[in-house]
């Protein structure tokens, strides 16, 4: 057990190795340049034309984000420096190339598809460094509480609206294990 990695300073100590150590630096290289150059897709969960057509705009959704997947997939990668990723999901309504504004006057965001149904604006990292602390709802943990590092305003993140990933499950902990725990 390791105090020095624990909470904070352990975030800017595997930020550290991984900038600074050589052979850690292209380590995470090599495994997000791997990651990304696999092909994804999704499979139908049967034979059924619902299926199919769930798959396709599941498929679809990944690849009408406002970054690309492979962009996407690099920022979700950190969680094996840092143990876990969270990564807010916002949605749009897939109104084609030329959406319009909002009731807000703000541009809606552009699709590939103009089919009106719903797919993924974007996976939003929220940096590791900004974690203040795990919200929790009793034994559960419901939200990550970071500082957003533009604005220095508190904010929290909803887990039921995010991309959670952990590199384990250890002790129900929320942050999982850093793969450099032991380098």
């Amino acid at each position: 057990f390791l105090p020095e990695l624990q909470g904070n300073r352990g975030m800017l100590v595997y930020r550290e190795m991984g900038s600074n150590d050589p052979v850690v630096a292209a380590m995470l290289a090599a495994l997000r340049v791997n990651a990304r150059q696999v092909a994804w897709f999704m499979t139908p969960a049967d034979d059924s034309d619902e299926a199919r057509r769930i798959s396709e705009v599941c498929e679809e959704a990944m690849y009408d984000m406002l970054s690309t997947w492979e962009s996407t997939l690099g920022s979700m990668m950190s969680f094996l420096q840092y143990g876990w990723f969270v990564g807010e999901i916002t949605v749009k309504q897939r109104l084609g190339m030329d959406p319009g504004r909002g009731e807000d006057g703000r541009p809606l965001p552009k699709s590939k598809f103009k089919d009106n149904l719903y797919g993924l604006h974007c996976v939003e990292p929220r940096l590791q460094e900004t974690l203040q602390d795990w919200v929790y709802d009793g034994d559960e943990c419901v939200g990550m509480r970071q500082t957003d590092p533009n604005t220095g305003r508190t904010a929290i993140v909803p887990l039921s609206k995010a991309v959670h990933l952990t590199t384990t499950a250890e002790r129900g902990s929320p942050e999982g294990v850093s793969i450099l725990r032991a380098a």
